[in-house]
């Protein structure tokens, strides 16, 4: 039908003579007409009295194609509408079968990885169609990155979980050794999460809620990030990191606490073999404006590091122990940045009191510092 309507209009156009229209002794450019009458009765000559049939005509057939256009746009209006509500029925489809697809790959990686690979082929790249007074319409649509999907496929190194009856090992949490240097320290292998961080200090202050209990807790300022930290480390009955919770926080040397990674460690953890921490493709391992949907996602969702640790390039970017008490440091992308902000490369700082949806942290420890 909408076919149909392009063609009788772009031939009701295509009559159109580009020479003016003579009516009595007035000139009338047919450019000035929104569209080409059908079928005219035959222009009278100069000087003609009479030129009303000939205008109706030109006013009837032009009010008629005024319609016609009309009909053209709400029948588009309807057919994008449709697609519309269809696009968005297959995505809340597809996020109900990827959360029980992904709980079963959590718990059994090997046994749900053909529900995943099933998962995968049926929504990497899937079409909706609709069909509104008779016209047939398709939209492709995107609703998970097929690079990204496959990316849980391939099994992690395996990472033992928090000490047993620890504060993040009870909220899922893991902790991996690292070799920097001559040191040894041990790491989240995620950011932390809202679920973690609520643990510890009683409620989160994520925007992200609706995202769940294990997505990365955001919106908090350095000061805030250190004294989870703290909290943590008494909790577990470890000497705490930090002199206080302020800003101006100072590392307390010698503590077996839980601290933020300094801008050299995340490096080294992050590699150099990659543009991404694990990969050169920033969809594999990075939640980015690329592919985020605007929202952060839940930890662990998208391809570890050789190493076992993930989201290190984005989700949310990640509080550093650098800097002082007016400006602290920032490593990784975030959900809400390009991609080439969680490059390994880049850099950026914050104001220490900076609360932005885009920011969280993970947290270390000192095993082995260095002589």
């Amino acid at each position: 039908m909408l076919g149909q309507a392009e063609a009788s209009l772009s031939e009701s156009c295509a009559r159109v003579s580009l020479e003016p229209v003579i009516v009595a002794v007035r000139t009338v450019p047919v450019a000035e007409l929104l569209a080409a009458p059908t079928a005219l009765p035959p222009a009278p000559s100069p000087g003609a009295v009479a030129p009303d049939a000939y205008l109706s005509a030109v006013q009837a057939e032009t009010a008629a194609i005024i319609e016609a256009k009309a009909r053209l746009d709400r029948q588009q209006a309807a057919v994008a509408a449709a697609l519309d509500q269809a696009e968005r029925a297959l995505i809340d489809e597809a996020r109900a079968a990827y959360a029980v697809v992904s709980a079963a790959a959590d718990a059994d990686l090997t046994a749900a990885a053909p529900l995943l690979r099933a998962f995968i082929d049926r929504y990497a790249a899937p079409q909706v169609a609709v069909t509104v007074n008779g016209e047939a319409a398709t939209r492709a649509v995107t609703v998970v990155e097929r690079e990204a999907a496959e990316g849980r496929l391939r099994p992690a190194p395996t990472a033992p979980p928090a000490r047993p009856g620890s504060v993040l090992g009870k909220t899922g949490m893991r902790m991996i050794r690292a070799q920097i240097g001559s040191a040894t320290i041990e790491l989240s292998d995620s950011e932390v999460t809202q679920a973690a961080y609520a643990a510890v200090m009683g409620a989160h202050p994520a925007r992200h809620s609706r995202c769940g209990p294990d997505c990365p807790v955001e919106r908090l300022s350095w000061a805030e990030a250190v004294a989870f930290c703290n909290a943590l480390s008494r909790a577990e009955g470890l000497t705490p990191a930090y002199s206080d919770d302020s800003s101006a926080a100072r590392r307390v040397q010698g503590a077996d606490g839980y601290r933020l990674l300094a801008r050299a460690e995340w490096s080294a953890v992050a590699g150099t073999g990659a543009a991404y921490p694990g990969s050169d493709s920033a969809r594999e391992v990075a939640w980015t404006a690329l592919n985020s949907e605007q929202s952060t996602h839940r930890v662990r969702a998208l391809r570890p590091t050789a190493a076992g640790v993930y989201d290190l390039s984005g989700n949310v970017a990640e509080w550093l122990d650098d800097g002082d008490a007016a400006e602290r440091g920032v490593a990784g992308g975030s959900w809400s940045g390009p991609a080439m902000d969680a490059a390994v490369s880049a850099r950026r700082t914050e104001r220490a009191g900076y609360r932005g949806d885009d920011v969280g942290f993970r947290v270390a420890r000192d095993l082995e510092p260095a002589p």
